[in-house]
């Protein structure tokens, strides 16, 4: 007998799959105490067709994943002072202010690593809304992530079942379609500018 989707999701959040860390599996389980996990499947399936259950599974450890990475949203939020301070460093090594002792030890290699510091944390944290709301920072990073793995896995994004998704995993239970299309469409124009 082969065994129900949902019986294999427990299995991934029981099992020792090394690609999973301890709070990934607990979303996992999380998710597989839920009854809208499977509806999120089937809402998938009536557009894309039958998926084949190693890229669903796949993709329901990268919904694990992509909460995971959410509970971060806090740290993020603090990318774009790091960012500042890194251009800060830059700026003083470049400046010419420093005695010529000082500056043998500004080598190039030193500011290009910082410039890249600078500007990866400053990519990373305009890519999370302004929030005074932990909740709300996550649940919203927790769609933009989701909305693009859908269209990684599923090529499109699949509003309805990403709002269901993150229904599943915060209390407030308050995200809709449109509050999902509206948090992607603001995260495209941020990647964009």
């Amino acid at each position: 007998m082969t065994a129900s989707f949902m019986d294999e999701v427990r299995a991934l959040a029981a099992g020792r799959d090394e690609s999973l860390n301890s709070s990934e599996r607990a979303y996992l389980a999380h998710l597989a105490k839920s009854n809208q996990l499977e509806d999120v499947r089937k809402g998938i399936e009536k557009y894309y067709g039958n998926v084949e259950r190693p890229k669903m599974l796949s993709f329901v450890c990268d919904i694990a994943r992509a909460r995971f990475q959410a509970a971060d949203a806090d740290q993020l939020s603090s990318y774009v002072v790091i960012a500042q301070f890194s251009e800060r460093v830059v700026g003083f090594l470049t400046n010419g202010s420093l005695s010529p002792s000082l500056q043998r030890f500004a080598v190039q290699m030193h500011i290009a690593w910082l410039e890249e510091l600078a500007s990866c944390f400053r990519r990373e944290g305009t890519r999370l809304p302004i929030s005074r709301h932990k909740q709300r920072r996550q649940r919203i990073l927790f769609t933009r992530l989701l909305s693009r793995k859908m269209i990684e896995y599923f090529g499109r994004c699949y509003d309805k079942e990403v709002a269901a998704l993150a229904n599943i995993f915060f209390s407030e239970g308050s995200a809709t379609r449109e509050s999902v299309r509206a948090a992607r469409r603001k995260g495209e124009t941020k990647r964009a500018a």
